[in-house]
Parts: C-alpha cells; sequence; structure tokens
C-alpha cells in the first residue's frame, strides 16, 4: 500500500464519521424541538385551564366544576411526560391550594412561582434557545 491508498482510506473513514455525527446532532435536535413544541402546547393548554379555574375560584368566588377539574387533570397528565419535576410539583401545590378557600393568596404565589418555573422548563439556557428557534425555522 503506497501513502495514497492510506491518505485515500483515511478520508473515507473521515466521511463517514463526519456524517455519522452530522445525522446523530440533527436526530439529537430534531427531538429537542418535538419536546421543546409538546412541553410549550401543553403548557399552553394547562395555563389557559388554571387561568379559568383560579377566575372561577377568585373573581366568581364559586367552586370549579368538575368539568374545570377532569380538564386540569387530563393536561395535566400529558405534563408528567414532558414537564421538569419542578414544574409538576408547582402545579401539584397550586391545585391544592386553590382547592382551600383560605389559601388564596398563597395561591396567588404559588402561581407566579408555576410561571416563573415554566418558563425556566421551556428556556433553559440561551444556547438552547437559539438551537431550537434556528431548527424551527427550518
Amino acid at each position: 500500500m503506497n501513502a495514497g491508498n492510506i491518505i485515500a482510506i483515511i478520508a473515507i473513514v473521515v466521511g463517514f464519521v463526519t456524517i455519522a455525527l452530522e445525522q446523530f446532532f440533527l436526530k439529537k435536535r430534531e427531538i429537542e424541538a418535538r419536546e421543546y413544541r409538546i412541553r410549550r402546547k401543553q403548557y399552553d393548554v394547562l395555563l389557559r385551564r388554571i387561568v379559568k379555574a383560579f377566575h372561577t375560584r377568585i373573581v366568581l368566588k364559586e367552586e370549579r366544576t368538575d368539568d374545570d377539574k377532569l380538564e386540569i387533570d387530563n393536561a395535566m397528565n400529558l405534563l408528567y411526560l414532558y414537564a421538569s419535576t419542578d414544574v409538576v410539583e408547582d402545579i401539584n401545590k397550586f391545585i391544592d391550594l386553590l382547592n382551600q378557600p383560605d389559601k388564596i393568596e398563597e395561591a396567588k404565589e404559588a402561581f407566579q412561582t408555576l410561571i416563573s418555573d415554566m418558563r425556566h422548563d421551556l428556556i433553559k439556557d440561551e444556547k438552547t434557545v437559539e438551537k431550537i428557534e434556528i431548527f424551527l425555522e427550518k
């Protein structure tokens, strides 16, 4: 084997390794983007239902209906798969406080914490956000 053949073999191997790595990272970005979209959608659905329940409980001073409770439970069930542990704990704490008439102020604070943790869960760091935005533009 001469030097030209060795260089050609090395170039082919490097080419295959490069393609494999590109495909791996592309797939990883696709998965991150898909999970981001799912979390974002489910957070939106849950927040709409929570705001409705909050309005019913605080402003209208009425008890939540079974349908309202079921809607929130359904939204939460999907989030158990994708949300961070902090968000799941915040949701449970908020719902528990919302069901206690004497804990309304604490429920408001829990809601603020929930929103903050959802934001952090969606936007873990600036580099991740940039990668996701670039991928979503494609």
